[in-house]
C-alpha cells in the first residue's frame, strides 16, 4: 500500500487510507477522497457504491499486503522462532509505512458501527493468528518453546505486542518510530515463550 497505482480502486483505497491517517476517520468522506485523487464525489461512485465498500477494500488490502509481505519475507526461513521474529519486524514495519491502519482498525466505526467491517478486520485477524500459531506448533513441535506452552494465548499475545504497541503509537501522534521497538518486543516474547 506504499504508492498508489495506476488502477484507480487501488488509488482511491490508498488515498482514503492517506486520509485517515492525516485527518481521521471522521474526515474519510467520498468528497474529501475525491479532492485528494483529482475528481468528483460523483465520479467514485463508479467504482464503489459507497463509504463503506471503500472501508472494507482497504481493509482487504491491508490484510492481503501485510500477508503477501510476510510470506515473502519468511519463504526460506526454517526455524519457526526466526520466523516469528521476522513476521514481528515486517508487521511492525508494514505499519509505519501504513500509518492509517492502526487509525482504520481501532477505530469505532469498525468496531462497533459496522458488523460488516467488524466481520472483515475480524477475519483477517483470525488469518493471521491461523499462521502463528502454525509457526508456535512447530516450535512447540521441534523444542524451541517451552513444552507446556498454550498456543492460543500465545499467538494472541504475540498479536498484542502489535496491536498494543500500534494503538499507543497511534495515540501518540506518531511520535516515535514504531519499529524501532521490535527488538525489545521481541526479547520479551522470547523470554515468554523459552
Amino acid at each position: 500500500m506504499n504508492e498508489p497505482s495506476s488502477n484507480r480502486k487501488e488509488q482511491i483505497v490508498f488515498n482514503a487510507l492517506q486520509i485517515i491517517s492525516e485527518e481521521g476517520f471522521k474526515n474519510l468522506t467520498m468528497k474529501n477522497i475525491g479532492n485528494r485523487i483529482g475528481i468528483s464525489d460523483a465520479a467514485l461512485y463508479r467504482h464503489f457504491t459507497n463509504k463503506q465498500e471503500i472501508v472494507l477494500a482497504m481493509i482487504e488490502t491491508v490484510g492481503r499486503n501485510l500477508t503477501v509481505n510476510i510470506s515473502s519475507a519468511v519463504s526460506n526461513i526454517e526455524n519457526p522462532v526466526d520466523k516469528l521474529k521476522e513476521i514481528l519486524h515486517i508487521h511492525l514495519g508494514y505499519l509505519e509505512q501504513n500509518k492509517g491502519i492502526p487509525r482504520l482498525i481501532f477505530s469505532e466505526e469498525v468496531h462497533q458501527n459496522d458488523p460488516v467491517l467488524r466481520k472483515a478486520v475480524l477475519k483477517m485477524v483470525n488469518h493471521y493468528l491461523d499462521l502463528i500459531r502454525g509457526i508456535l506448533l512447530r516450535a512447540k513441535d521441534n523444542g524451541q518453546v517451552k513444552p507446556d506452552i498454550n498456543i492460543e494465548a500465545t499467538a494472541i499475545a504475540f498479536l498484542g505486542l502489535v496491536q498494543a504497541t500500534a494503538f499507543i503509537w497511534s495515540l501518540s501522534g506518531f511520535e516515535f518510530s514504531i519499529s524501532d521497538r521490535a527488538p525489545a518486543l521481541w526479547r520479551a516474547f522470547a523470554e515468554s515463550v523459552n
